[in-house]
């Protein structure tokens, strides 16, 4: 990106991209890279004030230096700019994604970018495009989302080289199992057996591999929550009277 903008140093996207990009090198932003970022989004800014890109790129900035007021006007005023091509989606996507911002704008622009290609027939980048939603809304646990894209992975026959299927089962799993304990504890536990039920013989399956906090099985679990719906065995009735022989 330094030598696009030496060679076209009034190019304001490429400005806008090294400036974000600055700030996404490093894990907590210096003041002096900050300083740095914001010149290069303010003279892209400058050159190209309604272009929605270039505002884009400013609010993930904003959000990297955890001004969220600065963020959320940066994204207004892009939405407020117009819509954005496949291409432009796909870029700042992976910049979101590279700057680690939250989770709503990414999913923003997911979203839109997965209903673009869908209208352009382009199947391969659909898929990739969802696994990257599921991947994102199991990163920030929603589970709603990521269910429902999951239910679409799961039936695909191949997936992109850069996912690995394994991966991807072992991420559902572990969200499916912090869902169903979510559940249990807000009181809804015919709800958590529902979702624990069908995939708690592949988490104790592969539970070495896995990132949990669950000291016992998913089995073991799931027969605790049911057995709570069954009514106490009474071997000795209440009030009984012994005799001894």
């Amino acid at each position: 990106l330094d030598e696009a903008v030496r060679l076209r140093p009034r190019h304001p996207r490429a400005l806008a991209r090294r400036g974000v990009l600055r700030a996404a090198q490093e894990r907590a932003l210096s003041e002096g890279t900050r300083v740095l970022a914001t010149v290069d989004l303010t003279r892209a800014a400058l050159l190209a004030p309604a272009d929605a890109e270039v505002a884009w790129y400013a609010g993930i900035l904003h959000e990297r230096a955890g001004d969220s007021d600065q963020a959320a006007a940066s994204y207004e005023k892009a939405r407020a700019l117009g819509a954005l091509t496949l291409d432009q989606l796909l870029s700042v996507s992976g910049i979101q994604e590279r700057c680690g911002t939250g989770e709503a704008a990414r999913m923003e622009l997911l979203g839109k970018a997965l209903d673009l290609a869908q209208a352009e027939g382009n199947d391969a980048l659909v898929l990739s495009l969802r696994i990257k939603r599921f991947l994102l809304a199991s990163e920030f646990r929603n589970f709603p989302v990521a269910e429902a894209d999951w239910n679409v992975i799961k039936e695909e026959e191949s997936l992109p080289e850069a996912f690995d299927p394994r991966e991807l089962l072992e991420t559902y799993l572990v969200l499916s199992q912090g869902e169903s304990e979510r559940l249990v504890t807000a009181g809804d536990r015919e709800r958590a057996i529902e979702l624990l039920r069908p995939v708690a013989p592949l988490l104790d399956l592969v539970s070495e591999h896995l990132e949990s906090d669950a000291s016992t099985s998913a089995i073991q679990r799931l027969v605790d929550w049911e057995a709570r719906d069954q009514a106490p065995i009474e071997i000795i009735p209440k009030g009984a009277r012994w005799k001894y022989l």
